[in-house]
């Protein structure tokens, strides 16, 4: 009969863990040891606290009986559960210690290779997850079915890997087999399918396909009218508001973000919320609404400016700043300027912050100034294509220097630019 300290001990020892590695607030190092040598008793706050840790439930600690620590069954039972609790780092110390074996159980390599994802082993659990996936294609037919959903999400992980690789191309082929291997099990209403189809519209946008997005999420929703997963909703709602900003559809955009704003206050998700109001906002200064993006912008930031961290802060600031430069209230444009510090300024918003500043010192002629702040963007604008603000600065510079080269480049980029895109000038 095992008392419970030591069933502590050895267990811990099974699953690869030191006793630093259970130590937390209300357990130290010294405690513990106190509870596996049997000295003292845990709390049940403890003692709830190591289960978890485990991947056992209190009870496994509180029974009677003989337990033998070599019962596959229970080494089986024991894994899943680390898996269950998210206990990743354990279950990789408890691979890379031979302790598991991923020949003797299918499932094992499954939750070895997400393991290593978690923990951004990328190698590792891309060549896990494919041992895993060519080890259930290998079975019969009718033996593949308890897998199929634990496969679609080996190849929707490794899409995921591709993804944060850049290698979109793998990572669209990946996420492709993922939602064909749930839509032939008729498995479309699982969270997982729905995951996978957010997944591929955010691959499709990143790689400017957003007619393909478009097609893909705007099918999906039409079949799927019930509004479940609500936090995945707003998410492909987002897609969709992207892809339709980026073909110009600022109608269905604004659409469709103020539908992920919905889902995402209804869940209480209040930080993306707020982000989805930049977008909505941007969209309706590309569609000139000026005046209600304005008023959308203060009162978002009437409501909810406490909560601001100091990103939003500045994405706010600049995005008044933005829509009062084009009203061409530059006074007020400047004033929001002024708010921001352009040491704490990412470079995106640096060259926005320099564009503005360069063509207001050009309205108050101050044109050193101007050049200076001009001097300063171009290059990124150019870079980024940016075509009608670098139309506004080579106006600017040429007003300013007489010097025809200035006319020449606003016309040689429009020409040769077969890709321009809107920033701040909404022409």
């Amino acid at each position: 009969m095992y008392s419970l300290g030591k069933k502590v001990k050895l267990l811990r020892k099974e699953v690869g863990l030191k006793q630093e590695d259970l130590t937390c607030d209300i357990l130290s190092r010294t405690m513990l040891s106190k509870i596996e040598n049997d000295k003292v008793t845990p709390s049940i706050y403890q003692l709830n606290h190591i289960s978890k840790k485990l991947g056992v439930s209190i009870e496994f600690f509180l029974r009677t009986d003989s337990l033998s620590y070599n019962n596959d069954e229970k080494f089986k039972d024991s894994l899943y559960k680390l898996f269950e609790n998210e206990n990743y780092l354990a279950i990789i110390s408890k691979y890379e210690k031979n302790i598991i074996d991923i020949n003797t159980s299918i499932d094992s390599s499954y939750y070895v290779g997400y393991s290593y994802y978690k923990m951004h082993f990328y190698n590792d659990s891309i060549k896990l997850l494919n041992n895993y996936i060519k080890t259930v294609f290998s079975l019969k037919e009718d033996d593949t079915n308890q897998y199929i959903e634990n496969v679609s999400n080996a190849f929707n992980v490794i899409s995921v890997i591709y993804f944060e690789l850049d290698d979109y191309s793998k990572a669209i082929q990946h996420s492709l087999k993922a939602k064909d291997i749930l839509q032939k099990n008729n498995l479309l209403r699982t969270r997982q399918y729905f995951m996978i189809i957010n997944n591929l519209g955010c691959m499709y946008n990143t790689i400017s396909n957003y007619k393909q997005c478009i097609s893909l999420l705007e099918e999906f929703l039409s079949y799927n009218k019930e509004l479940i997963y609500l936090q995945i909703f707003a998410s492909i709602h987002i897609s969709l508001s992207s892809a339709y900003y980026n073909t110009g559809d600022y109608e269905h955009s604004i659409e469709n973000i103020q539908k992920a704003i919905f889902f995402f206050l209804y869940t209480n998700d209040k930080v993306n919320a707020i982000e989805c109001y930049l977008n909505y906002i941007n969209a309706l200064r590309y569609s000139k609404k000026y005046d209600e993006a304005i008023k959308l912008l203060d009162k978002v930031v009437l409501k909810y400016e406490d909560t601001f961290d100091s990103n939003l802060k500045i994405s706010f600031i600049m995005q008044k700043a933005i829509l009062e430069f084009n009203v061409r209230n530059f006074d007020a444009s400047l004033e929001e300027l002024t708010k921001l510090n352009i040491k704490d300024l990412d470079s995106y918003n640096r060259n926005c912050y320099y564009f503005m500043k360069g063509h207001i010192a050009f309205i108050n002629n101050e044109l050193e100034l101007s050049k200076n702040y001009f001097k300063n963007c171009e290059k990124f604008f150019i870079n980024s294509n940016y075509i009608y603000d670098l139309g506004l600065l080579y106006n600017d510079l040429y007003e300013i220097t007489s010097d025809s080269k200035y006319n020449k480049l606003q016309h040689k980029l429009i020409d040769s630019c077969d890709n321009p895109r809107k920033n701040i000038v909404i022409p």
